[in-house]
């Protein structure tokens, strides 16, 4: 919603249907995010505190909410940039272990490494990204990855363009 009142009709939405369906929403398990450009303070989260209900029972306004082990928060920036460092970390570890599967100096076969790395790298470098916002630069860093984990495994060297290991794989 792009305002209070908006969202108050929302949940008003939701009620109704949960109503009419014989089902409910648990508000306790429920959390409203605020996104915005300024800084979401302790007064502005306060001063919406008992406004929103669903199923009249107040849902909680919070600065920060954890959705798919992802904690998010209404600055963007700050908080992909967390996920994506931590995502890069899990996936250069995972990238070691298939080094180890019988790598050779020059490299894998072209469609093994391709397979593994799509199976067992790309997925975690993907989680998140239903609902995540990357900035050009986070894109650059993990494309900049993706070419660095390839070239790996084919045994190629750091000269070679990012292009051509695109028409590699």
């Amino acid at each position: 919603a792009d305002n209070p009142k908006e969202l108050e009709k929302m949940l008003q939405i939701c009620s109704d249907w949960a109503d009419s369906n014989f089902m409910a929403f648990n508000p306790k398990k429920s959390e409203i995010l605020v996104f915005s450009k300024y800084k979401f303070s302790e007064k502005l989260r306060e001063s919406f505190e008992h406004r929103f209900k669903i199923g009249g029972e107040k849902v909680e306004v919070r600065a920060k909410v954890r959705y798919l082990g992802i904690f998010l928060s209404g600055s963007h920036s700050k908080t992909y940039n967390n996920f994506l460092t931590k995502s890069l970390d899990k996936a250069k570890k995972r990238l070691s272990e298939i080094r180890s599967f019988g790598y050779h100096k020059d490299g894998l076969k072209t469609a093994s490494a391709v397979r593994l790395y799509k199976m067992f790298v790309r997925p975690l470098l993907e989680f998140g990204g239903q609902f995540l916002v990357y900035s050009k630069n986070q894109i650059e860093k993990l494309e900049k990855f993706q070419t660095n984990a390839l070239k790996t495994l084919l045994g190629l060297s750091k000269s070679v363009k990012r292009e051509i290991v695109r028409v590699l794989c």
